[in-house]
Parts: C-alpha cells; structure tokens; sequence
C-alpha cells in the first residue's frame, strides 16, 4: 500500500504506527509524484471538498 499526504506532519503521524508494508509518499494532486497505471485503486478522503472549480478536473484526471 502506499499513502500520499501533502502534509510532512501526516506522514510521521502515520510512520509512528506499526505499518511496515506501507510506503510513505508527500506530494498532492493534481501531480503526485505516481506513476501512471500503477494503482488498481485509489481512495481519497478529505480531497475534493478543498479543491478549487479549477482544480476539480485536474483531480479526476490524475486519478484516472
């Protein structure tokens, strides 16, 4: 599994817990440093709510 926040607070938060099989990325859409085709998945939570009109079909776009 791997996790990206923007946040570098996050991450630790997260990399306190007993998560060994999980990959820690920072980064934010519409441009995570991801490759393309390389989830099957995606899950976001707390995202759309703080993005702007704008930044609403770069989001869909990357997660695409």
């Amino acid at each position: 599994m791997t996790a990206v926040d923007i946040a570098e607070n996050a991450l630790k938060q997260f990399n306190q817990s007993d998560s060994a099989d999980v990959t820690l990325l920072r980064g934010a859409l519409p441009n995570t440093p991801l490759a393309d085709q390389s989830f099957d998945i995606a899950v976001c939570t707390d995202v759309i709510a703080y993005l702007s009109n704008r930044d609403h079909r770069l989001f869909f776009a990357e997660l695409a």
